[in-house]
């Protein structure tokens, strides 16, 4: 059953987080998108240029804007190609069971493709394609 919690500070110790560029369309839509694909309902987002991501992710981590970043509870964070790969499995669903062939491909190359939409993020969905975030997608989002 899904949790009906509110995003709290508890909950930032205890849940998968998807920091992402807050100020990108395309990286707005890709959050929308995990979060209706996620059948868990547990992953929370935060933007790079937040105070959750202040608290929890390095300096250097906050900088890279062009970088999406999954950090699940007692684990590393995860970067890039293996992010959205891991973020794929914690969806469930059909993606959730062949996101993990993901990693047949050597990671240089999938950090390239990844690399490769990163660079044209902006060009992909412009500012007047932004959505609005659902009201049971700003549960999730923290700070």
């Amino acid at each position: 059953m899904p949790s009906s919690k509110s995003a709290t500070n508890n909950q930032i110790q205890e849940s998968p987080i998807v920091f992402y560029d807050g100020e990108c369309c395309f990286c707005s839509w890709s959050v929308q998108t995990i979060h209706k694909l996620d059948h868990s309902e547990e992953i929370h987002f935060a933007p790079l240029q937040g105070n959750t991501a202040k608290r929890l992710l390095p300096e250097a981590d906050r900088l890279e804007l062009s970088t999406l970043i999954y950090l699940q509870p007692n684990l590393a964070a995860e970067k890039r190609s293996t992010a959205v790969i891991e973020i794929l499995r914690q969806t469930g669903g059909f993606l959730g069971f062949i996101a993990p062939i993901g990693y047949f491909l050597p990671r240089s190359w999938r950090d390239s493709m990844y690399d490769f939409v990163a660079k044209r993020r902006k060009q992909i969905l412009s500012a007047e394609a932004c959505e609005l975030p659902s009201p049971s997608l700003r549960a999730k989002m923290l700070p």
